[in-house]
């Protein structure tokens, strides 16, 4: 029973890691008309950005994260831009760019950084145990994250004239792609 209690907890908070990336595939498709496939390479230039920041560069791991939330969030604004705009709805197109940009950027952290793997220390450390149940600070707070997500997006799902709806389906309330 102990073993189950454990397994349900984590299956519970990886989910809701997968959700947090599902809903950023969906988000994007449906508002924009975009398949952005090239989350995971810019997830792992994040990766190395924070790295070389608060292990290289020696700064604090909480403002390196900060400082690579902007610049990753300007790139992200750059490809949008010139990269993605020009093809928005166009899927085969935005598949191919985002194809180009998972190789562009691969082959980038292979040539720069090189293979070996990094590893930083966590940003919440420690383990909470609660009876037969153990599960990591970096885990809870993940999930508080995606809980807090899904608590703040109210226009997820349904009309409102404040903000641009998005129904689960992939497209706008009225039945349009954008």
């Amino acid at each position: 029973m102990e073993l189950a209690a454990g397994i349900f907890i984590n299956v519970l908070i990886l989910s809701a890691m997968y959700i947090l990336v599902a809903l950023g595939f969906a988000l994007l498709f449906s508002i924009a008309g975009i398949l952005h496939v090239s989350h995971g390479a810019i997830y792992t230039v994040s990766g190395y950005i924070c790295w070389q920041l608060s292990q290289a560069a020696g700064i604090n791991q909480w403002l390196a994260l900060v400082l690579t939330v902007l610049i990753v969030g300007s790139f992200g604004l750059f490809l949008e831009r010139f990269c993605f705009r020009p093809f928005t709805g166009d899927f085969d197109r935005s598949l191919v760019v985002g194809i180009g940009i998972i190789l562009i950027l691969q082959t980038t952290i292979v040539v720069t950084v090189g293979q070996e793997s990094r590893s930083m220390s966590p940003f919440v450390a420690g383990i909470l145990n609660a009876g037969p149940v153990s599960v990591s600070l970096e885990r809870l707070v993940t999930f508080a994250i995606y809980h807090a997500r899904h608590q703040y997006q109210p226009c997820f799902g349904h009309r409102c004239g404040d903000c641009l709806c998005v129904s689960s389906s992939g497209g706008m309330l009225d039945g349009s792609l954008y």
